[in-house]
């Protein structure tokens, strides 16, 4: 399906206001993808579906996991919030015909981050953070920071989720964790500064 099919499809799926989060993430992975030298079209696709499972419901999101065997451990199905990522994978691939193990494994993480992520996983968890209609507390020095260096990006990014989260009583799940721990570990080992 190419990138105006999917659009149309979108449009018909999701809400005005997630629909234009989702054109606004398509269009900033771009824009990241080109100053990271990352591929702008898989950035797109990616952006464009990062979401297309976030307006199923949570109880029909478990439904889908358990009849279709989608990965998620439990943790993970205790996670309102992220539980559309691997919903989403799933949809992408059955739904919207992607096959690009890249693109999957970076709707799948855009909510979490993982241990060593991609470029395209990084470009998306960040483009879905930053996009323009983002309104929050530091979203400006976020932006500045995306555009500096990806990794301190990322780990402002996940300091900002992780406080979101506690300052709620939500559960954090370990992706999150890792993506923050694993990149401050790098860092540490090149013997740059957070």
């Amino acid at each position: 399906m190419i990138a105006e099919e999917i659009i149309e499809k979108l449009k018909g799926s999701l809400s005005e206001k997630r629909f234009n989060h989702t054109m606004g993430v398509a269009k900033e992975a771009v824009r990241l993808a080109k100053h990271y030298g990352g591929d702008e079209e898989k950035a797109y696709i990616a952006g464009l579906l990062h979401d297309c499972a976030k307006e199923i419901s949570y109880e029909d999101s478990l439904k889908l996991i358990e009849e279709k065997r989608i990965e998620a451990d439990e943790l993970l199905r205790q996670c309102r919030g992220i539980v559309h990522g691997p919903v989403g994978e799933y949809l992408a691939k059955e739904e919207y015909g992607v096959t690009d193990k890249e693109i999957l494994s970076a709707i799948r993480y855009h909510s979490t981050g993982r241990s060593n992520m991609t470029l395209l996983e990084k470009i998306i968890f960040l483009a879905d953070f930053i996009e323009p209609g983002r309104k929050f507390e530091d979203i400006d020095k976020a932006r500045k920071i995306a555009y500096e260096n990806i990794d301190d990006a990322i780990i402002f990014t996940c300091n900002k989720i992780l406080a979101f989260t506690i300052n709620n009583h939500k559960i954090i799940h370990n992706d999150t964790l890792d993506t923050r721990n694993y990149l401050i570990i790098q860092k540490r080992l090149d013997g740059g500064k957070i």
